[in-house]
């Protein structure tokens, strides 16, 4: 609702426990800016623990992701990979006109429903990809995330079966 209810048009989304750079939002409204065809672009990220201390530095976004990419070959690369290279929340400042065309999250997705949401948005511009490390993302053992790690495989599987059999994004057999 709040991605609703917004004014400016870029959105980001920040879990309560997850930190961003102070220069974040700057350097990545600056790539929305410079890109007009870009309608999402996403940064790395620090998987942080409780007390903040980095257990995995500079996650996300492999080198190739760097740079500006159409959606279809994102969304291919994003299957053949497995995971959500582009990242959770945090990393990612997407224009709201695109949320507005791609419509809500997936209220039926617990692990998939950020990579979900970026490839539907992709549908509508191109992605950037940045190597900066702009944001943190915190695990802990209260957290979703750790509560429910167990389920994630199982429904990213069936995501990216999804994803290959929408002839729009052209994966192929072998990619998937």
């Amino acid at each position: 609702r709040a991605l609703d209810l917004g004014r400016f048009p870029y959105r980001k989304l920040l879990c309560a426990a997850d930190l961003l750079e102070p220069t974040a939002i700057e350097h990545q409204l600056s790539i929305l800016l410079e890109n007009p065809s870009v309608v999402l672009t996403a940064a790395r990220r620090n998987i942080i623990d409780d007390q903040g201390h980095v257990i995995s530095a500079n996650r996300g976004v492999p080198e190739r992701f760097i740079g500006r990419h159409d959606g279809p070959s994102v969304a291919r690369r994003v299957v053949r990979s497995g995971y959500n290279p582009l990242g959770e929340p945090a990393s990612v400042l997407f224009l709201a006109s695109a949320k507005q065309a791609a419509g809500s999250f997936s209220a039926d997705l617990s692990s998939s429903m950020d990579i979900e949401m970026w490839i539907r948005m992709l549908r509508f511009g191109d992605f950037f990809g940045s190597a900066e490390t702009l944001a943190s993302f915190r695990l802990h053992s209260g957290s979703f995330t750790a509560n429910h790690f167990k389920d994630y495989g199982r429904q990213d599987r069936s995501f990216f079966r999804s994803v290959a059999a929408d002839p729009h994004w052209g994966v192929s057999r072998s990619a998937l």
